[in-house]
């Protein structure tokens, strides 16, 4: 009888045993899916503030870019147009020369001859202020050619400058951001 009893308490122990790791193993269950999403959606909202956060950067920064590249623009337009006028100087100045150059003599056709003692006579237009009018003209188109050179190694050298200006204070604004 009492193998009977102690078989059929056997059987609730077991049968309370068996429940108990079944409950065990559904609370598990739930609470690894319940876990899992809830991490899930942390993870995935986390990842989502960083994404936004580094778009709202990166439109930020965009935006800087920007009106650096419309400040450069217009510098650079505001440089080309003085080198515009500064090249219309040169050329006014040219114009103006080559007309006081009108009364000048033509260069003799020819050349000055040796005297008797071999020495040669000074052709007339020797020094600058004497110069036949092509030699003046050829010498002037010289000196403006030069000058409008001299003009464009300016812009150049303004127009790189604003630009390295521009990019090196972007640079330092991008870099004094805190990161996130």
């Amino acid at each position: 009888m009492w193998t009977t009893m102690l078989t059929s308490r056997m059987k609730a122990v077991l049968v309370w045993a068996a429940v108990t790791v079944l409950v065990c193993a559904a609370v598990g269950v739930w609470s690894y899916r319940t876990g899992h999403a809830s991490g899930a959606a942390k993870v995935q909202a986390s990842w989502d503030a960083e994404k936004a956060a580094t778009a709202k950067a990166h439109a930020q920064q965009l935006i800087r870019a920007r009106d650096a590249q419309i400040a450069l623009s217009t510098q650079i337009d505001q440089q080309r147009r003085e080198a515009d006028r500064e090249k219309a100087r040169i050329l006014a100045d040219h114009r103006a020369a080559l007309d006081r150059l009108r009364d000048r003599p033509e260069r003799p056709s020819t050349p000055a001859v040796p005297d008797a003692a071999g020495v040669a006579t000074p052709a007339r237009g020797c020094t600058g202020a004497e110069l036949y009018r092509e030699d003046a003209v050829a010498a002037l188109g010289i000196g403006r050619d030069a000058d409008l050179v001299v003009a464009a190694l300016h812009e150049c050298r303004a127009g790189y400058r604003a630009a390295k200006d521009r990019l090196d204070a972007l640079n330092r604004t991008a870099t004094q951001q805190p990161a996130k």
